[in-house]
């Protein structure tokens, strides 16, 4: 198995990437303080749930972080939709950040689960998938990119 040292790391711009499956942002207690914000301050609280998100992974990782996460979600609802019986809060979209981050990866609550996968759009139409693969939950059962997937950060970067 080769490890990629240049997949998951900052860098000086802001990559795209597309959440495949729902991205479950929030738990109880997230979602307890989300219901009483207004539009801009849940946007704003689900951006910084974004960042964490990032910092968590990274740390998973043995990674300490010393620049700043930026990121800037691009949500079709900021209304959640409940996930499990837990009644966790999920989000389909997708956003942009500082950050570079392998393709397929999950994020947030549930990734055990199959939620939170994501997809970097340095190409938007370098990835589809049939859709009799994706369970009505939109949760990933297998995947099959019908095209090459870029693996080296230098790749991915030029494309941008």
């Amino acid at each position: 198995m080769a490890v990629k040292d240049d997949q998951f790391r900052p860098v000086g711009r802001l990559v795209r990437y597309r959440l495949l499956t729902p991205w479950v942002a929030l738990n109880q207690t997230t979602g307890s303080r989300y219901r009483f914000l207004n539009n801009m301050e849940r946007l704003t609280f689900l951006n910084r749930l974004l960042g964490q998100n990032i910092v968590f992974l990274s740390r998973e990782m043995g990674m300490e972080i010393e620049d700043k996460i930026f990121t800037k979600v691009n949500l079709t609802s900021m209304f959640p939709k409940p996930v499990d019986e837990r009644n966790w809060g999920a989000f389909s979209g997708e956003f942009r950040t500082n950050f570079l981050l392998p393709n397929y990866m999950g994020i947030g609550n549930g990734i055990t689960r199959g939620y939170g996968a994501i997809y970097g759009m340095f190409n938007p139409h370098s990835v589809q998938f049939d859709q009799k693969i994706i369970d009505e939950n939109g949760k990933i059962e297998k995947a099959y990119p019908k095209v090459k997937v870029k693996t080296h950060a230098a790749d991915i970067l030029n494309e941008i």
